[in-house]
């Protein structure tokens, strides 16, 4: 299963959940093992991440910053 990050989300960086990490924006990750494939499914539920397949070319997503619209 692989996934690519839509936008910046922390979480685990080993099966024990003991060390963290940033998970960037646009990252694509081969996500193999049982506590990789949990913490895919989160991300995805969440929809901070999307599911690719592989071979398929990429499409690279923006966050929108600035300030909000003022509202009248």
């Amino acid at each position: 299963m692989s996934i690519r990050m839509v936008m910046p989300v922390r979480g685990a960086a080993d099966a024990l959940g003991q060390t963290a990490r940033l998970y960037r924006p646009n990252e694509v990750l081969k996500m193999d093992e049982p506590w990789q494939i949990e913490l895919a499914r989160v991300f995805v539920e969440n929809g901070w991440a999307i599911e690719v397949a592989d071979g398929l070319p990429i499409q690279e997503y923006k966050q929108k910053r600035g300030r909000p619209k003022k509202v009248e």
